[in-house]
């Protein structure tokens, strides 16, 4: 346990998801890495590495939840968003992340929140600093369209499905 702890993963809960390539799921195919987790409302900061690139993200508010850790299957959205909370510098899309306990679900249980979060998902952090939980890319409208390549690209690699770890 302490040698798997070092390397990053943690136990949790009572039911845990199998990543091992079985029948609810496999092994994460990135890492999306909080710099300031915290327990409570207010937003963190972290990176993500997705086609061998790595950008920076905000999650949560001063108000909200960040992303709960953990690990969540992430699929095509919409390619294209105009709502103003999900475009930046004229570029807009959203990419669903999933528990992968629950196909075809966007609820996920947050135990700092004590109840499930539903509409999760990764887009430009748009409008103000910050989202409602989900991962808001950071960065001018070049970096957007890059990452929204990256990760199409990624689903396209792996059938439409990339497993990512939020810790």
């Amino acid at each position: 346990m302490q040698a798997l702890a070092r390397d990053g993963f943690e136990r949790r809960g009572t039911n845990p998801v199998d990543l091992s390539g079985g029948q609810n799921g496999r092994a994460p195919d990135g890492t999306a890495r909080i710099d300031n987790p915290r327990q409570g409302r207010g937003m963190v900061t972290g990176s993500i590495t997705v086609n061998g690139n790595t950008y920076r993200f905000n999650s949560g508010s001063r108000s909200l939840f960040s992303t709960p850790q953990g690990t969540y299957r992430v699929t095509a959205h919409r390619n294209t968003r105009g709502d103003a909370g999900f475009v930046r510098d004229g570029v807009g899309f959203s990419f669903l992340m999933e528990d992968p306990r629950r196909p075809g679900s966007d609820r996920f249980y947050d135990p700092r929140a004590g109840r499930d979060r539903q509409y999760l998902r990764i887009h430009p952090d748009g409008g103000g600093t910050g989202t409602a939980g989900c991962l808001g890319i950071v960065g001018d409208a070049a970096t957007l369209r890059r990452f929204r390549a990256d990760m199409n690209a990624e689903l396209a690699r792996n059938n439409g499905v990339y497993m990512l770890r939020v810790n």
